[in-house]
């Protein structure tokens, strides 16, 4: 499995210009984001920025009909995009165990309900209290354990992997477009900032909050 570990950059400037899925005049649509339009936000930043390249969260940026933008579309631009996540191995790995853990609270309540049909006052006795609170405490390992992969690890690879790209070009100021989903911006900027990255966040101005302006 790929180490994740976010490398310094040498003798490098990586900024990444965070945007945030949606936000535009007709948030969550992005199905003509890469038609020359003169309210288009993604034009707008591919030529405001001029970025060497431009990545985006695997589910982000669907294009009409739920299908995928095109990156054929981004060469009118000469900007490659890169969509990054947890790769498929770990994301495999990380996922297995949730779906043991959830299997593990469908057997306990099987045979909870089994207990309880026997005698109701079952639910009283130590057994009963016992196979309540593994339920529980099973139930919150697997839906935190799933909140980790999905926010705290999601952003350390989606962080890694931006740099590990802007190690490959020339230049020493190197400029990126990341697209997030909100649910993962605010820890893909503190990722970000933890690494010494030069983060410009852009939001919806409603949702913008006075610590997320500090880089």
């Amino acid at each position: 499995m790929e180490e994740l570990e976010i490398r310094k950059l040498r003798k490098k400037t990586l900024t990444v210009v965070l945007y945030e899925e949606g936000n535009s005049s007709t948030p969550n649509r992005h199905d003509d984001c890469f038609n020359e339009q003169a309210d288009n936000p993604m034009v707008d930043m591919l030529l405001n920025h001029r970025p060497d390249f431009v990545t985006a969260g695997k589910n982000c940026m669907h294009g009409a009909e739920g299908q995928n933008v095109n990156m054929e579309e981004f060469k009118e631009f000469g900007v490659p995009l890169f969509r990054l996540g947890i790769p498929d191995n770990a994301r495999l790995y990380m996922e297995q165990e949730i779906d043991d853990l959830r299997e593990e609270v469908k057997e306990l309540k099987k045979e909870l309900e089994r207990f309880l049909a026997k005698d109701p006052e079952n639910a009283k006795t130590y057994k009963g209290q016992n196979m309540k609170s593994l339920i529980e405490f099973y139930e919150k390992e697997a839906d935190e354990k799933e909140r980790y992969m999905n926010t705290e690890v999601t952003a350390r690879w989606i962080a890694k992997q931006i740099v590990d790209l802007a190690s490959e070009v020339p230049e020493k100021e190197v400029t990126c477009i990341h697209v997030s989903f909100p649910s993962l911006f605010k820890e893909l900027m503190k990722v970000m900032n933890e690494a010494e990255l030069v983060v410009l966040p852009l939001r919806a101005n409603s949702q913008m909050e006075p610590d997320e302006l500090m880089h």
